[in-house]
């Protein structure tokens, strides 16, 4: 009997039995998801601080992508504001299942950004090539 008490506390908590609303948290609860990197997100892209546009890509490649595409601003801005009387041109390229932005600042070509697939259909939007 005495071991059949022991058991009773040591393995059953009381207090469960009171809280059964609660979930149960054991080491998995802790466990980060591991396809959290493929999920696709949102951010903005900034130009003086300012949001300009978003891009949507999985986490682990946001971040490489949004960098890219403000320092392409960023230079653009620059040589633009340089130069008096100077032209700009933007146009974009199809390739593959892509959109590729280009600006034009004077006779300087930059490449700016890449649209894809999750960009439009993170807002809803139809990607049509």
């Amino acid at each position: 009997m005495a071991i059949a008490v022991a058991v009773t506390i040591i393995f059953i908590n009381p207090s469960q039995a009171q809280l059964q609303l609660l979930p149960k948290i054991n080491l998995e609860t802790f466990k980060l998801d591991p396809n959290f990197t493929d999920k696709v997100i949102s951010a903005c892209v900034r130009l003086d601080g300012r949001c300009v546009f978003e891009l949507s890509d999985q986490k682990s490649n946001l971040t490489q992508r949004i960098k890219y595409t403000e320092e392409r601003l960023a230079d653009i801005k620059k040589i633009y504001l340089k130069q008096k009387n100077v032209s700009l041109k933007v146009f974009h390229q199809k390739d593959n299942s892509q959109q590729n932005i280009y600006v034009v600042v004077g006779e300087r070509e930059f490449p700016v950004l890449t649209l894809n697939s999750s960009d439009a259909s993170i807002h809803g939007v139809k990607f049509l090539l």
